[in-house]
């Protein structure tokens, strides 16, 4: 991760408190002070600008292969109001090999043109 700078995962609801543990399990990461786990359904009241953060995840990604759903756009919002270094998405569910499946990936990799 960016050095200085937090980790935020963003996940499931479900899957939030086995981040935290595998975390608390596996690293030396303090939750809350060098990670934060948010999940997807309160990244709109929790997470406002992504600046504190070097590095997000998001698990279970095709949550936001929906442009028009409201938690994609906010993602997008963020990402591209708030790019940060590096972000990396993970699923387990195989994306069809159509355009509308992958378009929201895509956009999100334009983000970055606009950061100096």
């Amino acid at each position: 991760c960016a050095i200085g700078k937090k980790t935020l995962v963003i996940a499931p609801p479900h899957l939030c408190n086995n981040w935290l543990s595998e975390i608390e399990k596996f690293t030396y990461l303090v939750p809350r002070e060098d990670i934060e786990v948010c999940p997807y359904t309160m990244v709109e009241k929790r997470i406002k600008d992504l600046s504190e953060f070097g590095y997000v995840a998001l698990d279970e990604a095709h949550y936001i292969k929906n442009l028009t759903a409201k938690r994609t756009i906010n993602i997008h919002s963020l990402l591209q109001n708030f790019t940060p270094e590096f972000y990396t998405y993970a699923t387990g569910t195989p994306i069809m090999n159509r355009v509308p499946e992958i378009y929201s990936f895509l956009v999100t990799l334009a983000y970055h043109e606009h950061v100096t």
